[in-house]
């Protein structure tokens, strides 16, 4: 069981996977810390933009941290935030391929469907509408759960190939990891509308 942190910026409790990391560099800047394992003392937020506008607007930095910082602004730390995360979503599909748990390629991916082998889809936001329909029947069909999400480009260029209409999990394990980024993706993104 992971161990529990508190937000710096609501004063709740939760599970350390469900909250960001933050660092004061050697030069007193606030930095997020992506890999979670940055040096020095951290603090942790809720994966909340509320959060961080809390945590920024008083001195509970500078208490934590127990010097001057300089924090950054809010959307600059939001930007940062979100593309850290999606970094980190093609970071699991990047590891997941170079373990063997990944299959793309049309008919790799259908073979593996229909080998109730999938376990995860996700399908470029770019791919062709006909395409996309194909692999959201195969879901169907197999109750695969599915995402669509990153451009055809992109999905290749995170598993180290060329484009890529949709990639499908093969292990539980990397579907766990994938959705539990995803989530706090989404629970970070669905925050920025309350801004």
């Amino acid at each position: 069981m992971p161990p529990e942190r508190t937000c710096v910026g609501c004063k709740a409790k939760r599970d350390q996977t469900e909250l960001l990391r933050l660092v004061c560099a050697a030069s007193g800047e606030v930095v997020f810390d992506h890999t979670g394992r940055a040096p020095g003392r951290g603090t942790y937020v809720c994966c909340d933009a509320r959060c961080f506008r809390r945590a920024f607007k008083s001195p509970r930095l500078t208490s934590v941290f127990q010097r001057a910082v300089v924090v950054p602004t809010l959307d600059a730390a939001c930007g940062t935030i979100l593309s850290s995360l999606y970094d980190r979503l093609g970071g699991c599909l990047s590891i997941a391929q170079r373990a063997g748990g990944l299959v793309s390629g049309y008919m790799s991916l259908r073979r593996a469907c229909s080998r109730s082998r999938v376990v995860y889809m996700v399908v470029a936001e770019d791919a062709a509408a006909q395409r996309a329909a194909e692999y959201r029947v195969w879901c169907a069909e197999q109750e695969i759960p599915y995402i669509t999400l990153f451009t055809k480009e992109e999905l290749g260029r995170r598993i180290g190939k060329t484009s890529r209409s949709a990639v499908g999990l093969l292990n539980p394990h990397f579907r766990v990891s994938f959705c539990a980024t995803l989530t706090l993706l989404q629970t970070f993104e669905a925050s920025l509308d309350f801004l």
